[in-house]
């Protein structure tokens, strides 16, 4: 199976805003980051009513509110700086390798994805995961890397979906790759006495 597609700047911003909210690591990362925010306004919020003639109420509820605003448009915030930061990126280089033309292959050990000025082939193996969006496929090979192929590409939804299940079972139906021996005592490597 063969996919001719063009990769842009926008779809590389949606892959790391994808990648942003999808992550486990970045969840967490925000999560406490909200945390943090919510125990900052709490001890405002405590330093001004024991400081001050303020009734508990009236420094609580202005605060709890301004909290709740701050913390609820974080994650927004923070999606809307990465988007300009993958951007501007981008437009530091040339990025051939990364946008414009690519063809996607598939073949009985892996992928292969190509550029007028890059190759790459993938086994299946190397897959970890494939995950969709409304607008995308993320054929992931890395924490932090995936191929980006857009809808797009192809005809249909139901083209599309077949994709996406055909690379599934491929990178599923393969046993995983060898342990590496042992180098401890009784491995193989161990020096003879």
């Amino acid at each position: 199976m063969d996919i001719n597609y063009d990769v842009t700047v926008d779809d590389m911003v949606k892959f790391n805003a994808h990648h942003l909210r999808s992550s486990g690591a970045s969840r967490s990362s925000l999560a406490r980051t909200q945390a943090g925010i919510a125990a900052i306004y709490a001890m405002l919020t405590t330093m001004i009513v024991l400081t001050g003639d303020i009734p508990l109420y009236l420094a609580a509820v202005p605060m709890a509110l301004l909290t709740a605003v701050v913390v609820g448009r974080l994650p927004g915030r923070v999606e809307q700086r990465v988007r300009r930061l993958v951007q501007a990126s981008y437009a530091e280089g040339r990025n051939l390798g990364t946008l414009g033309p690519h063809r996607l292959t598939l073949t009985g050990d892996g992928f292969i994805d190509a550029s007028p000025y890059v190759e790459s082939r993938v086994r299946w193996e190397a897959v970890e995961r494939v995950e969709i969006t409304d607008e995308h496929a993320f054929v992931y090979i890395g924490s932090l890397r995936a191929c980006v192929i857009p809808r797009r590409a192809f005809p249909d939804e139901a083209t599309f979906y077949r994709f996406v299940e055909t690379v599934r079972h491929l990178a599923r139906r393969l046993p995983p790759p060898a342990p590496t021996p042992s180098l401890g005592p009784g491995g193989p490597h161990e020096p003879q006495r």
